[in-house]
């Protein structure tokens, strides 16, 4: 299931029919909701937190001296019984118990866990819905430059109005923000493509409030920490900021020395020294830094 679950997850993200775009995201949509309610199986669930008391159980008589253990040897797991738990057998295990966790089986109000599942079923369809809404041309828009900012190779395209229309998905800011010698353009195309498209606001406001209650009705602080527990290397949220902290820290010369280098090209092409680099500035004297030969 998981096989093809991950073939239809690559075909609504890379297939060029829209139809197949559709038909895939239906299908991912189905094996999800099928996928959930298994991990909501407590036949399996209950099978499996109870091999696991009775090794936990099993492992500590085994290696006790105390006389009350031993007699329990006959109704726990013999030595070679034990032999046959190797670690690879134990991490599957724990890992096959905590995705079970991860949906609430554990918990024991039948309302709870149902809450737990329809979050969860909502949560899991919220990135494909994003990442949709950033490839949909219209629900992008456009916005409109005046001419008389643009080098004639644009220009030539304006309306009546005597503006031109740039469309604001993800390949067209880019290659205008690269390319645009006015900034007084590149930071309309900039803050334009920044807020769009409108849908997705709402949307990343659903997709918080789902996570952080889901979170909340797991035991966890914030969704952050019911990702962290077994989904990352670090382990939790403290030790993930904590890399990015030192790897910011580790780039932090090169970055400094880069940003000089892009800033001085902006105040030398706009003849103000005071000029200070901003964020529709980086594509645009990037680009002319690389075409300019080697440094």
């Amino acid at each position: 299931m998981c096989q093809v679950y991950d073939s239809a997850e690559c075909c609504r993200n890379v297939h060029s029919d829209p139809e197949w775009q559709h038909a895939a995201n239906r299908a991912c949509e189905v094996l999800g909701d099928f996928l959930a309610e298994i991990n909501h199986h407590e036949g399996i669930y209950n099978k499996l937190t109870a091999v696991q008391q009775i090794y936990q159980q099993s492992l500590a008589a085994a290696s006790s001296d105390n006389p009350a253990d031993q007699q329990l040897q006959h109704k726990l797991l013999s030595r070679q019984q034990l032999s046959k738990f190797c670690p690879e057998t134990l991490t599957v295990a724990r890992k096959l118990r905590q995705d079970f966790e991860k949906y609430g089986i554990h918990l024991r109000g039948s309302q709870q866990r149902a809450e737990v599942a329809r979050l969860l079923a909502l949560n899991q369809h919220y990135p494909a819905r994003f990442n949709a809404a950033l490839a949909d041309h219209q629900a992008l828009g456009t916005t409109s430059v005046s001419a008389r900012l643009l080098p004639p190779s644009l220009a030539a395209y304006a309306s009546l109005t005597g503006k031109v229309t740039i469309p604001l998905d993800a390949g067209s800011v880019h290659h205008f923000l690269s390319t645009a010698d006015n900034e007084q353009a590149r930071k309309q195309v900039y803050l334009a493509g920044a807020v769009t498209p409108q849908a997705n606001l709402a949307l990343l406001d659903d997709m918080l409030a789902c996570r952080h209650q889901l979170a909340r009705l797991l035991g966890y602080n914030s969704y952050a920490d019911f990702k962290a527990v077994d989904s990352t290397l670090a382990g939790t949220p403290a030790a993930a900021e904590s890399f990015l902290t030192d790897l910011a820290e580790g780039c932090r010369q090169q970055a400094d020395t880069e940003l000089h280098i892009l800033t001085t090209m902006k105040q030398q092409h706009t003849g103000d020294t005071g000029a200070i680099l901003q964020p529709w500035d980086q594509d645009y004297y990037t680009r002319q830094l690389a075409s300019s030969g080697p440094h």
